[in-house]
Formats: C-alpha cells, sequence, structure tokens
C-alpha cells in the first residue's frame, strides 16, 4: 500500500513523532534553501498524534523527548551541510 506521507517543519513535532513507536521516519527533504521537512508514515496516525501533541494532549517520556530533538537537530544539520555541498 503507497500511502501518503505526513509532512512537518516544525522541529518538536518532529522530535515527538520520532519518538513514536507507532510512526516511521521516512526521511527528510528541502522544502527551501532554510526549509526541511520531515517525512512520516502513516500519514492518518502522524496527524492525529501531532495534533495531540500540539494540542498538548500527548504524553512522552521527556528523557525520550530530549533524544528525539537531538536527532532532528542532527538530520536538520546534515540535510543543510548536504545542500552546501551541492
Amino acid at each position: 500500500m503507497n500511502e501518503k506521507l505526513f509532512q512537518t517543519s516544525d522541529l518538536p513535532t518532529a522530535a515527538f513523532l520520532l519518538s513514536s513507536p507507532t510512526i516511521a521516519f521516512k526521511g527528510i527533504v528541502s522544502k527551501n534553501t532554510k526549509t526541511k521537512l520531515f517525512l512520516f508514515e502513516p500519514e492518518q496516525n502522524a496527524r492525529k498524534i501531532a495534533f495531540e501533541f500540539i494540542n498538548g494532549k500527548a504524553m512522552v517520556n521527556a528523557r525520550l523527548f530530549s533524544d528525539s530533538m537531538r536527532i532532528a537537530k542532527d538530520l536538520v544539520f546534515g540535510a543543510l551541510r548536504q545542500d552546501q555541498e551541492r
């Protein structure tokens, strides 16, 4: 099945989704030279979980979220480096 991917450029939301065991991280792409999009699937589940996080209705282990924020930042910096090398 080829589902659509959920996309977000919001770093905390991406970090939260990275920490979710039910959401698969599919990659990061450039929207433009300064904005990166994190891609997740399944799209509907990721959208629902992101909505709960943004509205303060989702919980996550603080340590896991902190680790996910570091990973999300590393992904963005890596994508920026790749853009500069092109």
